[in-house]
Order: structure tokens, then sequence, then C-alpha cells
């Protein structure tokens, strides 16, 4: 009997052994999946973060960059960072922008491009009209200072040129259809 008390006492150490066991394991497993879960929460945290703060810092350089008038750089900085806070827009205002510049510039067909690329934003279209009284304007100077300078064939060739240039785009423009009878 004794020996069946002392078997019986050595069975029960030994599961409970094993129980403690198990719940120790199971405790460890538990704080390793709790480490995991909170250094993957952190690995995204910080990454977050960071993403946050470089698309911060490429927004201020790509508006430095405008402001500068670096143009197609800005240009490409903002398309970078699609949907960044208003960076679609500030796309279209560089771009808006850089029609304006090149128009200063007297870089009519640029301007031109531009503006007709940016169709209905903002003032394009008075833009557009801009750019044509501009390059009219400018024909016209350069034809007058070859007159006062004497330059007659000069002049009439500059003329010529620009009266068959507004020739071809009023007939462009033209509702006009040829058939061959």
């Amino acid at each position: 009997k004794e020996e069946q008390e002392r078997m019986e006492r050595e069975r029960r150490e030994k599961e409970e052994r094993l129980a403690a066991k198990k719940a120790q394991t199971q405790k460890i497993a538990k704080l390793a999946g709790a480490g995991v879960a909170g250094f993957v929460a952190l690995v995204l945290v910080v990454s977050v973060v960071s993403s946050f703060f470089e698309n911060r810092a490429a927004y201020r350089d790509a508006t430095a960059l405008a402001e500068a008038g670096e143009y197609e750089q800005a240009i490409e900085a903002f398309e970078a960072l699609e949907d960044y806070k208003d960076s679609p827009e500030q796309v279209l205002a560089t771009k808006y922008a850089m029609g304006l510049a090149r128009l200063e510039e007297g870089k009519f067909s640029q301007a031109e491009k531009i503006f007709t690329e940016l169709g209905d934003y903002q003032d394009s279209a008075e833009q557009l009209k801009n750019v044509e009284t501009a390059r009219n304007e400018s024909i016209y100077q350069e034809a007058f200072d070859l007159i006062e300078e004497r330059e007659f064939v000069e002049a009439r060739a500059v003329y010529w040129t620009w009266w068959m240039r507004a020739a071809i785009r009023t007939a462009g423009s033209l509702p006009i259809s040829f058939s061959m009878r």
C-alpha cells in the first residue's frame, strides 16, 4: 500500500511538473508573441513617421524648386509625391507658372504648348490668346526695327512669314472641306 501511495505521489508530482512546465512554456510563448507584435508595431510606426518626414521634406524641396524657376524639376518632384498633400494641384500650378515664364521669355511655341495642355486650368485659354498677341507684337517689332534700319527686304520677309503663318492657322481653323470630283 505504501508503495502504491508513493507511486501515486510520484505520478502526481510528475503531472504537476509537466503542467508547470507547460504553463511556463505558454507564458513564454505569449510574451514572445507580444514582443513580436510590439516590434512589428514599432517598425510600422517608424516607417510611417519616416515616410511622413521624407514626403514633407520632398514637398518643401519641390516648392523651393518651383519658386526658383526650376519648373521641370519641380514638376517631376511633385509628380513623384503622387497624392501627398496637394501635389497634383501643385503640378498644374507649376506648369501654369512655367507657361507664364515662357511667354515672358518670348518662347511662344513652348508657352502655347503648355497652355494648350493645361486646357481649362485657371485662365489658360486667355493665356493662349496672350501668347498669340505677344507673338504678333514681337514679329511686328522685328519688322519695324528692320524698316528703321532700312533693311526693307528682310522686313518684308519677316512680315511675309508672319502673314503666311497667320493665314495657315486661320485656314486650319476654318470649316472648309475639299473633295475631288
